[in-house]
């Protein structure tokens, strides 16, 4: 029977995927040697094409014995914010607004995490410091394991408050067991007693080594440094100061994603398909990084001396410094110093002092904190193998401690290998050029003393490590002061609440008023359904939105926010008044503007004091202005009137609300600008002020303009088909034109929801109205309309007669994260396959609801179905129309067992190649032929 392990890798940094991949191969291999077939499940965000390309061929090669990788998406924690591009500083306040969401989301996670875990037969969670991974392993009965120097926990001591930390505290709780890296001075996480381990890294092919540094650098005569600063640090920066990358002496290699100023046409970038960068290590003479554990593993493993880049608040970075001072040759570099121009003689001084370190040096720093006894649940004598090189000792270490727990069995007679001790195998490297003759060598001071060993188990806490619970404790007895209730933030800027009142509980209205109680000020949100009133007073929402009901209960419980039917009363002594109400298009495409004119009638009629009223809603131009006219026309009570748009996104509008890009105000009045400025004093972003038409056109020219791109990109895919190119790669080197930007280039089956097709039609009018044709407008719309039935024509392309065929159609929202189905493809998909007699089989894990309600009148072919398998069950097509999370994570494998016929229709490109390898599935995404499968046309001869 093979053994099923599911193996989280954090998205953030490198080192954490090639540290993984150094754990996983010993892992196969001990697996192997014990007559176990390893099923390795990897579950990862952006990391996860790079540990597929790593770990293909070992495990392609180990398939005869039963041994399989399978990849998993999952989106990973927020990581770090920086301040700026190009900074080595983090942004505390956008990671606080990050932080947010993510905890929101939290309880889902693990709830989807733990099914996944529960259906997939895992025998061990093993995970590089995801948090939701230990609460989801421990919801589905299943062992776990933690593997790092250090948790987000202790990463974010410096940067958020303590009400934050608690839910991460609480999930790292939940482990049952944590191997404490070299570095770490983490709490005494899980319940039995902390492991160690030292530095390790993935191998190295020495005779590759030599065959690099010879084609690099022929003539023998330059210095190689590794510049991997990470974290974005490149041109525009303070690497560009380096005078080393004008120096003659140095060849400086970089990673393949790193940019450099344009004369630095010098430097050697390491290629983007080069998956084992370890070799451009080995071949350096120094390397100059960040002190990210894993580029310093290999260094420390492979020899090399270091210098590293000092980041102010990352606390991780300065445990692994203090691991390895006096223990290794080390130069420590703030921003200021890289434009010092003794640098390049500091560091040739380093490289003359550690050079090549000596192997007692290399394997007492890559052992680390690793000197323990067994384990003492491991009874049984372990055998004495040949010992595996310094860089991967440690790894076989880890490898042999996880397959322990996994295999800890009653019928388990299991026991990781013991290692006999051996020297590791030097790396070569070239002659050394000396050293300028000024700056003699000089040797380090304990150089060559091994690193202080760890305490036998369980480990002693380190002085600085937070303090939690006694490892061996249960949960339910932790009652540690970080997991009790906290005082929510405060984001207000100065102090001072102000009094609003928000007529309207839409999408904008709820999220606004939500927000603005977040941010410290008192709220009461209005509706005009007494229904809806009472839901929202009962602390439920009546939309989908990630996080807004964690902070609506929250700020009611606190006395921030009140919800009423009663508008006159809410405006009284209200500070200002947000009209939030909806503006649904007319027939004409128009917007109706009626609930506009009875809300500003009725705040005419109460308001009192001199507030500010603003309008959220999305208006035409000039709307205000009518607006101000009618309140005048009712009221000698004065008023400033302001148009403040707003540019949400369903499915991050809490994120969106609490980090903007700008805040754009339309006043003539400088007193309510002031107000405006100041209830935005929390939030980190720009402002933009304007008159008042200008900003209600700001709103309609910034939706038009991003519909566009969307159209754009769709016609550049359906090009892509035809011609043979691939629409991601396009977009890709696109969005890298900062005058074009990254952000709306990604093709698929069009736009829709509440926001892009009602303001394009409306500017379509709006421009109309003074005599002027958007052709270019009309054109977005039209190519928008016909985009959606590429679906249709592809499925007709592989079956012909679709009549008596089932599809599974996977998302009825119009995007992931929402439960709106406004304006969805889903619903004219759904009715064309329906007029071409399609059984329709649908399922959406949030929108079924609402499409239901709105699809029309009967289920007529219609099969709501209660998850994504069992749409896909007996079907002859899975048809992918919203990019929600659990689509695109599906196991193509387990998919394959029940459809009738193996075929995926893509339209959101949520597959890659990677998800696509050991699979049949005849395959149509969105301008990417060459990923086609099955009736796949090819490549086209072109002439011009």
């Amino acid at each position: 029977m093979a053994l099923s392990i599911a193996y989280y890798i954090s998205d953030y940094g490198y080192g954490h995927a090639a540290r993984s991949i150094a754990v996983i191969r010993e892992l196969l291999r001990q697996a192997a040697a014990a007559g176990k077939a390893l099923h390795l499940h990897a579950v990862s965000g952006r990391a996860l094409p790079f540990l597929g390309r790593s770990l293909a061929a070992e495990f392609e090669a180990a398939r005869a014995g039963g041994h399989r990788l399978i990849l998993r998406r999952m989106e990973s924690e927020p990581g770090y914010v920086l301040a700026a591009t190009g900074s080595m500083g983090a942004d505390p306040a956008q990671l606080s607004s990050r932080m947010l969401l993510y905890l929101a989301d939290l309880p889902a996670r693990v709830r989807r995490e733990a099914s996944w875990l529960g259906a997939s037969g895992i025998d061990l969670t093993v995970s590089d410091i995801v948090a939701e991974a230990f609460p989801a392993s421990r919801r589905a009965g299943i062992p776990s394991v933690g593997v790092s120097n250090f948790t987000w926990f202790t990463a974010y001591q410096e940067l958020l408050p303590a009400e934050m930390l608690a839910p991460l505290a609480k999930a790292y709780l939940d482990m049952d067991a944590f191997i404490a890296l070299a570095g770490s001075r983490e709490p005494e996480w899980g319940r039995e007693a902390v492991r160690t381990a030292g530095f390790f890294c993935r191998d190295v092919d020495h005779g590759r080594v030599l065959e690099l540094r010879k084609r690099l650098d022929p003539g023998g005569q330059r210095r190689l440094i590794g510049l991997f600063p990470g974290m974005g640090i490149g041109k525009g920066s303070s690497l560009e100061q380096l005078d080393l990358l004008r120096d003659s002496r140095w060849l400086p290699v970089v990673s393949s994603g790193m940019e450099l100023p344009d004369w630095a046409e010098d430097a050697v970038r390491i290629p983007e398909s080069e998956t084992e960068s370890q070799h451009y290590v080995a071949a350096c003479d120094v390397v100059l990084t960040k002190p990210g554990w894993g580029t310093v593993a290999e260094a420390v493993c492979l020899g090399k001396p270091l210098a590293l880049l000092q980041r102010p608040l990352f606390r991780e970075d300065r445990c692994t410094t203090d691991a390895l001072r006096d223990r290794h040759p080390l130069l420590m570099l703030d921003a200021d110093s890289l434009g010092s121009p003794d640098l390049s003689d500091r560091l040739l001084e380093l490289c003359g002092r550690g050079g090549q370190l000596p192997a007692a040096s290399a394997s007492a720093v890559a052992a680390g904190l690793s000197a323990e006894p067994p384990n003492a649940a491991m009874t049984a004598a372990p055998p004495v193998t040949a010992a595996p090189s310094a860089s991967r000792s440690e790894a076989a270490r880890v490898a042999g401690l996880l397959l322990a727990h996994a295999m800890s069995g009653p019928d388990s007679a299991y026991s990781p290998p013991a290692f006999a001790p051996s020297a590791p195998a030097p790396v070569p490297s070239a002659p050394a050029p000396s050293a300028p003759a000024s700056v003699p060598p000089a040797p380090i001071a304990n150089t060559s003393a091994p690193v202080q060993s760890a305490p036998t188990a369980p480990a002693s806490r380190s002085p600085s490590a937070p303090a939690l619970p006694a490892a061996n404790s249960t949960s339910s007895d932790r009652h540690h002061p970080l997991l009790r209730t906290a005082k929510p933030i405060n984001y207000n800027g100065s102090g001072k609440a102000m009094k609003i009142t928000v007529v309207g509980t839409g999408y904008v209205g709820l999220v606004s008023g939500v927000c603005y109680a977040e941010l410290g000020h008192s709220v009461i949100c209005v509706d005009k359904d007494p229904l809806k009133v009472a839901t929202l007073q009962n602390g439920e929402i009546p939309i989908y939105e990630p996080g807004l009901q964690e902070l609506s209960v929250r700020n009611s419980e606190l006395g921030r926010l009140r919800f009423t039917a009663s508008l006159g009363d809410a405006v009284k002594g209200a500070d200002l008044i947000v009209i939030a109400v909806g503006t649904p298009p007319l027939p004409s495409g128009e917007a109706n503007l009626a609930y506009i004119e009875l809300a500003a009638q009725e705040i005419a009629d109460a308001m009192e004091g001199h507030p500010v009223v603003a309008i959220k809603s999305t208006v035409p131009v000039g709307t205000n202005e009518k607006v101000r006219d009618l309140i005048r026309a009712r009221t000698d009570c004065p008023f400033d009137s302001v148009s403040l748009p707003e540019f949400l996104r369903e499915g991050s509008a809490v994120s969106d609300t609490m980090n903007p890009d700008r805040i754009v105000i339309g006043t003539e009045s400088p007193r309510a600008e002031a107000l405006l400025r100041e209830l935005h004093a929390g939030l980190n972003c720009a402002f933009a002020v304007t008159d008042i038409r200008s900003a209600e056109m700001i709103k309609y020219a910034s939706n038009a303009f991003l519909a566009t791109k969307i159209s754009f990109i769709n016609e550049i895919a359906n090009i892509c088909e035809k011609v043979g190119a691939d629409v991601t790669r396009v977009a890709e080197g696109m969005g890298h034109d900062k005058r074009i930007g990254a952000s709306f280039l990604k093709a698929g089956i069009g736009y829709g929801g509440s926001c892009f097709p009602k303001d394009t039609q409306a500017l379509i009018q709006i421009a109309g109205h003074v005599d002027y044709e958007f052709k270019l407008l009309r054109s977005v719309v039209e190519v928008n309309q016909d985009q959606r039935f590429n679906v249709i024509r592809k499925l007709e392309a592989i079956f012909g007669e679709l009549r008596g065929r089932t599809i599974a159609v996977w998302g009825l929202a119009f995007k992931p994260e929402t439960d709106d189905v406004r304006e969805a493809p889903a619903q004219e998909i759904i009715g064309e396959l329906l007029a071409r007699g399609v059984e329709v089989r649908a399922y959406d894990p949030i929108a079924m609801d609402n499409f239901r309600s709105t699809f029309g009148s009967g289920d007529g072919g219609v099969t709501w179905c209660e998850s994504a398998l069992d749409a896909a069950t007996d079907s002859d097509a899975v048809c992918l129309l919203t990019e929600w999370k659990e689509f695109g994570q599906m196991d193509l494998q387990q998919l394959r067992g029940v459809v009738r016929e193996p075929v995926l229709i893509d339209g959101r490109n949520a597959f890659d190649e990677a998800d696509l390898q050991d699979t049949d599935f005849i395959y149509y995404s969105v301008g990417r032929p060459s990923l086609a499968r099955g009736v796949k046309a090819p490549v086209p001869e072109l002439s011009y």
